[in-house]
């Protein structure tokens, strides 16, 4: 496992990805800021920023990062799978799972270190840019940045199953990104079903004038109805507008948490059962 860590750590290093890592950090918590959050609050620059900014902000981070997750496992798994160097490692006697968990373990410290340096720059603009902050790190502030590093792990760990399956860079470049609208989509329309009543007005009675109910035909019952509010919860992507609020959060990270488990199985499975020729 070691031997295989220290290959891995070489090319994270050697390649320069590390600093891609911090680079796109930055420009990801300047997105962040300036155009997915109302930076400009008044007379054309901030006057008060507090929790609740830095908060929207990083949450924010749960669909601009799995975009770099998805570049950088094409950029590190990707082009190792595609060109076939990972023929190197498993003829000199490494394990084939100890190869993919060297590349995830990896993968995971770059989304994780991407996280971090967004969330701390976007506190750190929240802080010496306006003329008032009440800027406060707090425990909601910590949960909100681990909450976030739980989403994207799970996106990461998804991102180098596929490099490994589908053995393409590219391809594998694609269905990450699509796959994050497809997601993102996805929690929309389950939303929309949800949300339609069980019973519609159809017409009105002319002489009284009162309404003619009917059963909805966009309504969605019973076990169908069951499994898409599971889906819908536990969706990253999935905007709380009432009810428990923690409870929502725990139930998408337990679906995160099962997510990367899984997805790490099936990798190891895969890369054990295929051949790279």
């Amino acid at each position: 496992m070691i031997c295989a860590l220290k290959s891995s750590f070489y090319r994270f290093f050697r390649s320069g990805l590390f600093a891609k890592t911090i680079l796109f950090a930055f420009l990801i918590g300047l997105v962040d800021i300036f155009f997915i959050n109302d930076f400009w609050l008044s007379y054309g620059r901030p006057r008060y920023l507090d929790n609740k900014y830095a908060v929207n902000c990083i949450s924010a981070l749960k669909i601009l990062t799995p975009f770099w997750c998805g570049i950088f496992a094409s950029s590190f798994t990707g082009k190792d799978i595609s060109y076939r160097a990972i023929n190197n490692k498993i003829s000199v006697g490494i394990h084939r799972a100890k190869i993919y968990l060297a590349d995830l373990a990896v993968a995971e410290i770059s989304t994780i270190l991407s996280v971090i340096t967004s969330s701390a720059f976007i506190c750190l603009i929240t802080v010496i840019v306006p003329s008032k902050c009440g800027l406060v790190i707090n425990g909601q502030l910590v949960e909100n940045v681990l909450h976030t590093i739980i989403i994207c792990a799970a996106f990461t760990g998804i991102y180098v199953l596929l490099q490994y399956f589908l053995s393409s860079q590219l391809f594998g470049l694609i269905l990450s990104l699509v796959m994050i609208v497809g997601v993102c989509a996805g929690t929309i329309i389950a939303e929309d079903k949800l949300d339609q009543p069980y019973r519609v007005v159809v017409s009105h009675e002319e002489d009284s004038g009162d309404a003619v109910w009917a059963v909805n035909e966009e309504y969605i019952g019973g076990v169908p109805r069951t499994i898409l509010t599971f889906l819908r919860d536990a969706s990253p992507y999935y905007s709380v507008k009432s009810g428990d609020a923690e409870k929502m959060l725990s139930e998408e990270c337990i679906a995160a948490v099962s997510v990367f488990v899984l997805s790490s199985a099936a990798g190891i499975t895969v890369i054990n059962k295929k051949e790279f020729n």
